[in-house]
Order: C-alpha cells, then structure tokens, then sequence
C-alpha cells in the first residue's frame, strides 16, 4: 500500500508507510547517524533526524481537499489548544518518564521562555449528547485531514470522537516531534474528552499503529471503569469501596472510603489497530539494516512492557496482509496483554484499511466494546449496565463474533473469502 505525501514527490520511494523498502532506507540512514554520533556536538540533532525519519509528519492541510462543508458535519468543533515548547534537552528524560500526569510532566519540561504551541484538536459529536466518546490517536505520517474516512467509520459506529493531531502534524504547531512531545500531546487530549464526556464508562481510548503504543502508554496510566463493589479485596475480602484500616490493602483504582455502588475509574476500554510491540521490532522486522537501526535508535514506543498494567478491556484487529506492522507484532503484543484480549484477525487486511474492508465487522466489533443505549436515571449513579456487568467487552457470541480468547484456531466465518479468527 502506498502512502502518498502531498508536496513531496521526490520523497514518494521514503514515504511508503513503513513499507519493509522503504523501512529498510530508512534504517540504513538512522544506522549511519548513529555510527557518527561521536562527531556530533550533542544528542539532540541526531534525535531530532532519527523522528524526522521514523514519525515522518505531515504537517497542514492536504492539497485539493474537499471543503470544510463537505467533511464536516453540523455541530463538530475544530481549534487549537496552547501547550509549552518542549526544551531540547529534556526529550530523552521525559520520553523514558512514565508518569500518570503527562500533562504536568510536559509543563516541567517546558522550553523557558520560549512561546507556547498550538495543539490541533477536533470534537465531532454524535447528534445523541449521551453517545460514548472514543479518544482518536494515530499514527505516524497521515495527519487528521488524511485519517478522515478512519475517523467516520468510527463516528458511524455511534462514537463521538475528540481526534488530536500531535505538533508536528496538520494543524498544529510544525516542529520535529518526539515520543515525549507526542505523549504530552495524547495527555492533552485526553483531558478534553473526559471534559466533553463525564462517565467514565462512556469513554474509549483507541489507538492505530503508532498511535496504538500512545494509547496503550496513557492507558497503562489510567484505570478501567467500574463500580465500587464490582471488585473484592483480595487482601481483607471485602467489597472494594469498604472503608479498610491503614494495615489491609486496597484494590487498584477504589479510592478508600468509596461507597458501595458509586462509580470509579477512568475509561470503559482500549481499541488497538494493527499495532506494534515496540517501535524496533518493526525495524527489526525490515532485515539486517533494520535490525541494525533498530539496535541503535532513541524511539521505543514501548507497549510491550506497559500493557499488562492495562486493566480494562482489550479489543485488538489487525489484518494478515499488513506489510507495515507484521501480524505477528500484534500478536505477541496480545499475548503480554492481560487475560480476555478480544483479537480479531482479517483475512486479507492491510494496515490502514480495515474499516474499509470489512465496514460491518469493524463497526459491530468496535461497538462491542461499550454499552450505546442512553443510561437510565438509576444508571447514571453507578455507571452500571442493564445486566450489572461492568461496561467492557461482551461476554456473549449473540453477534456472531466470539470474544478473544488467545488460543485456539477456530475460525468464523465472515463473507466470502474472509474470516474471523480467534
């Protein structure tokens, strides 16, 4: 699959997603930085050439788009948010910071003096104001404008979407971003959404390619959405959100003192599409000069260590035709994830194309994952659904699509051609 850069096309052989070519011309120039890091005056020219290459941002609105009037709807939002310039030399530590507070880590880091930055967010409603609310993170390359028919397909499944484009993308500001900007920037986002969505059982983080190992790092932070007794105390055996004395434990994200039935947490689940382990292993997986880049790169995007302190529900696709993210990334990824990952495996898929390649699985499988009716009176107390489970992924086959249970080969099939495995 071909990914076209408007304004470049002498870069078109360099722009191929991350086509195994093009990763491997790719890792051969980060490789041949790398061997010449000693004559360099400092670290931070050679991390600001390594993202260059690898995140390849698109900056600004793509030549010949359609008018506003034709890909917006009535009532969606688009503007720009002020967030501090990064100082240089703080990249790499705030890259490797696993902080839960992204935000005030970025402010930390902040450039003194310098002005602040402008942060591209879009809010697209769903005409219902109790629709669940998806956070949209993508990934490198194809900028909001560009992700479009991605985004609609999530709004046709019901989502309401706050999409943000990372500086160095659309409109944001243009710089050379990094992992640590682009972390910052999710944590920006994600502060809007839970603004513009106030239930936390309403709320999905998803994530495509790189933007799924953003998604899986904000995630890791966070906690799932549940009520307070939905859980026990493994240590004292009472129900979580029983007040505990200071010498007995507390379950993971119930507050003491919590009472019974009210509502705690952050988010409903995480969606990841067609993504990574780490951002390595996918040079890795371009041959010998990626496996060489990838020894010596700066950017990890590390979901492999993080993901198995995800502990909300899981709904992973990928398809078994990427070339960009082999599949078996994916899957080793699903199997360092907690117990009860919903994978699904398109036959035939490609990267960047699921949505459009299977529309009605996509849009039954992403909406699997959270309760769409409008919550009741009594619900909207206790974040509860109809059948007293917490939101999260069906625990039933009625729609045809089996929760992922890892093993197992079983295959369902979907349409002509095409099937579902488990």
């Amino acid at each position: 699959m071909v990914e076209k850069s408007p304004g470049r096309p002498a870069l078109k052989r360099l722009t191929n997603g991350f086509s195994q070519r093009g990763l491997r011309l790719r890792s051969l120039t980060i490789l041949l930085l790398a061997a010449n890091l000693p004559a360099l005056s400092g670290c931070a020219w050679l991390d600001m050439h390594e993202a260059r290459l690898a995140l390849r941002p698109t900056a600004g609105r793509p030549a010949g788009l359609a008018p506003d009037e034709q890909l917006f709807r009535p009532g969606d939002e688009r503007w720009l948010a002020a967030v501090p310039a990064f100082a240089a030399n703080a990249v790499r530590n705030a890259a490797s910071n696993d902080t839960s507070n992204a935000t005030s880590n970025a402010t930390s880091h902040a450039a003194r003096g310098a002005p602040p930055q402008q942060l591209a967010l879009w809010w697209l409603p769903q005409p219902d104001p109790a629709a669940p609310a998806l956070l949209y993170l993508h990934g490198t390359f194809r900028n909001l404008y560009q992700n479009l028919p991605k985004i609609n397909a999530l709004r046709e499944a019901g989502f309401a979407v706050l999409a943000v484009d990372y500086r160095g993308w659309g409109d944001s500001t243009s710089i050379v971003p990094s992992e640590a900007t682009i972390t910052a920037d999710a944590a920006q986002a994600w502060a809007e959404l839970q603004r513009r969505q106030p239930l936390a059982a309403r709320r999905v983080i998803y994530g495509h390619s790189m933007g799924g190992a953003v998604a899986v790092r904000l995630a890791s932070t966070l906690k799932a959405s549940r009520r307070a007794d939905s859980t026990v105390d493994a240590t004292s055996g009472a129900p979580a959100g029983a007040r505990v004395g200071a010498r007995v434990g507390v379950p993971v994200g119930v507050p003491v003192g919590a009472p019974v039935g009210a509502p705690v947490g952050d988010y409903a689940a995480l969606v990841l599409e067609s993504t990574f382990t780490r951002l390595p292993d996918v040079a890795a997986a371009a041959g010998f000069w990626g496996r060489s880049a990838a020894a010596a790169t700066t950017l990890s995007f590390d979901s492999l260590s993080r993901i198995a302190r995800v502990d909300a529900p899981i709904l992973m696709l990928h398809g078994r035709a990427d070339t960009t993210v082999p599949i078996a990334l994916g899957r080793r990824l699903r199997d360092a994830a907690p117990p009860g990952v919903r994978w699904i495996e398109i036959e035939g898929g490609h990267h960047s194309r699921l949505h459009s390649q299977v529309p009605a699985l996509y849009r039954e499988a992403l909406r699997s994952v959270v309760r769409f009716e409008a919550p009741r009176a009594a619900d909207r107390d206790t974040d509860r659904t109809s059948n007293g489970r917490e939101d999260g992924v069906k625990d039933s086959t009625e729609d045809g699509v089996e929760n992922g249970v890892r093993d197992g080969t079983k295959r369902i099939p979907m349409a002509p051609g095409r099937t579902l495995s488990r």
